[in-house]
């Protein structure tokens, strides 16, 4: 996945344009508190969420989807959660990235056990001249990427990416399951 971000005029401006929440995973209407926490009158590019394998992950994906829409929602398990103090299990964080801000596109690998970089360096390369052509004006990007830890393919994944984001700053993980 990639994003294209409008430059900002001072670093002052950065706070509360990547907007975060957290709950607990057996909190009721977890993906309403979410959503209230976020900002309702926002409209997000993007709402990652990080689920901590104590929730109900199919359904807490199945609200978020009906709450922001299937194109704007990513989500994995983990094997913890970054909290607002810190590392925290048994929680839910959300991420959300305004459309004020963020131009985003996503590609899904599937079949890890059948990768075919030529296919996803084709992929990138595609999105990313989509994306710039949405955003002319905007000249900064980054990559962010969440692999099945499991799979075993987070290095072959990344190599092939890398090789289609060039200069691109690319950053994240493997998705845990507790």
């Amino acid at each position: 996945m990639g994003a294209t971000g409008r430059p900002l005029d001072a670093v002052a401006h950065l706070k509360g344009i990547v907007r975060s929440a957290h709950v607990e995973c057996s909190t009721p209407d977890a993906v309403a508190k979410l959503a209230e926490a976020l900002g309702r009158e926002i409209d997000f590019a993007l709402v990652v969420l990080y689920v901590s394998p104590d929730a109900k992950f199919r359904t807490i994906v199945q609200q978020a989807v009906e709450t922001w829409g299937a194109e704007k929602v990513i989500a994995c398990t983990t094997a913890g959660e970054l909290g607002e103090h810190g590392y925290t299990e048994g929680t839910i964080a959300a991420i959300g990235l305004p459309r004020a801000n963020f131009c985003v596109g996503s590609i899904l690998i599937d079949h890890l056990e059948k990768l075919d970089p030529q296919q996803i360096v084709g992929n990138m390369i595609r999105l990313r001249t989509d994306m710039s052509e949405q955003e002319p004006e905007w000249q900064h990007e980054f990559a962010f990427v969440a692999i099945d830890g499991l799979s075993i393919k987070e290095d072959e994944v990344v190599a092939a990416l890398v090789s289609g984001l060039g200069p691109v700053p690319l950053f994240g993980g493997s998705a845990g399951d507790g």
